[in-house]
């Protein structure tokens, strides 16, 4: 009996550890990957947060700028925080290069602002508007790029949650698939050996019983007794 046990339970112990295995090592990658994503996911919402903040300050900035409002040190500085926070943020390849160009083209904007002549001067007006075409047509292109940049990310982190998501029903859905085929075969090898056992056991019996031989038992009638 226990020869028969370890010759069909083993087999089952050792493919239910192996499927056991194959399921938590499938998630254990997915659940990886998924935080991963999580995390680029988080990330590029902080970096479009900043450039959103810093788009609506410009905006800010030119609106005041247009309407001949030259008191902009407060948006100025503003300006200066925003770009801070979005250079802290800043890892990629591409997002350091975006913004770099910001950096770069706001630099030139504020060097023409500071530059300006006193307002008696008649070249002040045009300087004014130079560094505001610079302001909105350089540093806005430039933060409406860099959010632009950080959207597409936030986009191409979705589907690759929801591509994550599909695998893992995927894997769950192929591991379960695994089990019941592995359990089937198991179960009609286990039921066959069962079987066979059976089929032995019987034949065994009727070897004994045959050695016994057909001869009865032999009865001795004595004359004691109600028999006439």
């Amino acid at each position: 009996m226990s020869g028969f046990r370890f010759r069909y339970l083993a087999p089952v112990a050792i493919i239910t550890l192996c499927l056991v295995t194959l399921c938590a090592v499938t998630a254990l990658s997915l659940l990886r990957e998924h935080a991963g994503i999580a995390d680029v996911l988080r990330e590029n919402l902080s970096s479009r947060r900043a450039a959103v903040e810093l788009e609506e300050c410009l905006q800010d900035l030119i609106a005041l700028e247009d309407d001949h409002v030259e008191k902009v040190a407060v948006l100025h500085d503003r300006v200066r925080s925003h770009l801070r926070t979005m250079k802290s943020i800043a890892d990629q390849p591409d997002e350091i290069r975006l913004y770099a160009e910001l950096e770069e083209a706001y630099a030139r904007y504020l060097g023409l602002w500071k530059a300006l002549p006193p307002r008696r001067d008649p070249r002040h007006e045009t300087a004014r508007d130079e560094a505001t075409r610079v302001l909105e047509g350089d540093v806005l292109k430039r933060c409406q790029e860099f959010k632009q940049y950080n959207v597409q990310r936030i986009e191409d982190s979705a589907e690759s949650h929801e591509r994550v998501l599909r695998q893992l029903a995927w894997g769950m859905a192929g591991v379960g698939g695994l089990g019941g085929v592995a359990g089937i075969v198991l179960g009609f090898g286990v039921a066959r050996g069962v079987a066979l056992s059976i089929r032995r056991l019987q034949v065994q019996v009727r070897d004994a019983a045959g050695k016994l031989g057909p001869a009865a038992p032999e009865i001795v009638v004595t004359g004691a007794g109600d028999f006439p």
